[in-house]
């Protein structure tokens, strides 16, 4: 299964000291994707915010596949979406959208385990 991370996502999921891989291979063999503006996004607060940024955007750098996108970050995804891939982000409001089009998504739950919606 294709899980495109979004940068809270990746954030939190070292934050709340989730695993990652093994919580998505619930869902299926995971296969992660990320989107360049995510990492550039992860290489911005990298700087400038806790140790949790750094360790998500090295996780990004060297797990996750890079997809090239010239549209903003929630366009992306819901792009993405339409695709087929699972978009795995904490943002409410880009959750709502997904679902709306009755596309998956999977989110961090009670900051210890991963919940596909």
């Amino acid at each position: 299964m294709k899980f495109l991370l979004d940068t809270n996502f990746l954030v939190d999921i070292f934050a709340f000291k989730i695993g990652l891989v093994s919580e998505l291979s619930k869902f299926g063999r995971p296969e992660l994707f990320a989107l360049s503006s995510v990492f550039a996004e992860l290489e911005k607060i990298r700087s400038r915010q806790r140790r949790f940024s750094r360790m998500a955007a090295d996780f990004a750098g060297s797990e996750c596949f890079l997809i090239e996108s010239g549209q903003p970050v929630d366009t992306a995804l819901l792009s993405m979406a339409k695709k087929g891939y699972v978009i795995c982000t904490q943002d409410a409001a880009l959750r709502k959208k997904i679902s709306l089009l009755s596309l998956k998504s999977v989110a961090i739950r009670q900051k210890k385990y991963l919940e596909m919606i």
